[in-house]
């Protein structure tokens, strides 16, 4: 955006005026300007044909309407990143999130499979694998 202000500003400097350059002299202070002197100043016109250059006014008018848009440019393109950081950020979150329900239900399960196993070898009359249980005399009935 800063080139596209230079750019302007050049060919705002580029381009042929015919601007009128005005000496004035007021009270031993001599000033050159664009506009006309004031009144009970000597004036005197400003031949500028033999300058070099075009004299010409600036018009800080749009310099300063196309930094304010450059300015807003790069206060949105600041906001739009701070957006997507906000997303990014939510998105792991959520992620973050759903992997711990996902764990938490993994193991919720497990131990709901281990709970039938249990019931259903009480069932069987077998019962639960690996355990002996209290030790009883064979020979008291």
């Amino acid at each position: 955006m800063r080139s596209l202000t230079l750019a302007a500003a050049l060919l705002a400097a580029a381009a042929p005026a015919a601007a009128q350059v005005y000496r004035c002299d007021s009270a031993g202070a001599v000033t050159y300007q664009n506009a006309p002197c004031a009144v009970g100043a000597a004036a005197r016109q400003v031949d500028t044909t033999n300058a070099g250059f075009a004299a010409q006014a600036v018009d800080w008018g749009a310099v300063a309407a196309i930094r304010a848009r450059e300015r807003a440019d790069a206060a949105e393109r600041r906001a739009a990143e701070s957006a997507a950081r906000s997303r990014a950020a939510a998105s792991a979150a959520a992620a973050q999130r759903n992997a711990l329900v996902d764990a938490q239900q993994a193991q919720a399960d497990a131990l709901a499979n281990i709970a039938e196993q249990l019931r259903l070898a009480r069932l069987d009359g077998v019962g639960v694998p690996g355990y002996v249980g209290p030790r009883r005399d064979w020979r008291r009935r």
